[in-house]
């Protein structure tokens, strides 16, 4: 059964975004998106309004606490489960990716059961509904 999150993967490993897709998709978990750098998942963002997004921390140019960041400012991504995966792991980075506004930090390889239980509580964004009015298809 295909669970209706939509998720945004963030890594410049493709190799690392392709088994996290596999892994989403094996837990059910379809409707997947991937971008490799921060520019790029911004506008994924911004375009598909995923309800989580798995958020590398060393992307060139622009690092994921950057582009976290700059995520927050907007108000479409301020219930968004915005998640660190990365391979650092120290306590430093994890306070970082707190004040970045990450909602939780992982480290890799990500832990299969850990992300099922954080996933399974996310509920799905409703669509927006159809506003009535004076449209013709409201009169039919």
């Amino acid at each position: 059964m295909s669970k209706s999150l939509q998720i945004l993967v963030v890594d410049d490993n493709i190799d690392a975004a392709t088994t996290v897709v596999w892994l989403l998709e094996s837990m059910g978990y379809e409707n997947c998106t991937v971008a490799h750098d921060g520019p790029t998942a911004l506008d994924i963002a911004r375009e598909t309004q995923p309800d989580v997004i798995l958020l590398d921390l060393g992307l060139p140019g622009m690092n994921g606490y950057e582009v976290c960041r700059e995520l927050r400012r907007n108000p479409m991504f301020a219930d968004t489960l915005i998640i660190a995966q990365t391979g650092w792991g120290e306590e430093r980075n994890r306070e970082m990716a707190y004040f970045a506004g990450f909602n939780h930090h992982f480290v890799k390889p990500l832990k299969p059961d850990d992300l099922a239980g954080l996933l399974a509580k996310v509920p799905a964004r409703k669509p927006a509904a159809k506003k009535k009015g004076n449209d013709a298809d409201d009169d039919a």
